[in-house]
């Protein structure tokens, strides 16, 4: 079995903004771990696109993608994170929606060059902001 997303996250993490931004974080950090604020904030710094944007309805396929790769990224690399937990965090996402996500983002990453340039970018960002 090949791992894509194999490595820890510090647990001293500290991600905060000015405004009402570090509220939500505060919360999300609170509710769910410092994982899936991280992803979310490196999804949304690479892409340029807003949280609303990540966790909204849209089904358009740029976003679609965007959020399948914060959605597997924040499952692999927090495993105490349930699949329902994570698709609570991405918009009310059942479990099976994030099956999907997985699925979808380690095949794309075996048969399309430029699907594992963006994992990579955002791992690599990942990896930016905890350090």
């Amino acid at each position: 079995m090949t791992y894509y997303f194999n490595y820890e996250l510090p647990t001293s993490t500290s991600l905060k903004e000015p405004g009402a931004t570090q509220l939500a974080n505060q919360n999300l950090t609170a509710k769910y771990g410092e994982t899936a604020e991280i992803v979310m904030k490196a999804v949304c710094e690479c892409f340029n696109i807003d949280r609303e944007d990540l966790t909204g309805k849209s089904k358009q396929q740029p976003l679609a993608w965007r959020r399948a790769i914060a959605m597997a990224i924040t499952y692999e690399m927090d495993k105490e994170l349930s699949l329902e937990k994570v698709g609570e965090i991405y918009g009310g996402r059942n479990h099976a929606t994030v099956i999907h996500s997985v699925k979808l983002v380690k095949a794309s990453m075996d048969l399309f060059a430029a699907k594992r340039k963006d994992v990579n970018k955002v791992l690599r960002k990942i990896k930016e902001l905890k350090s």
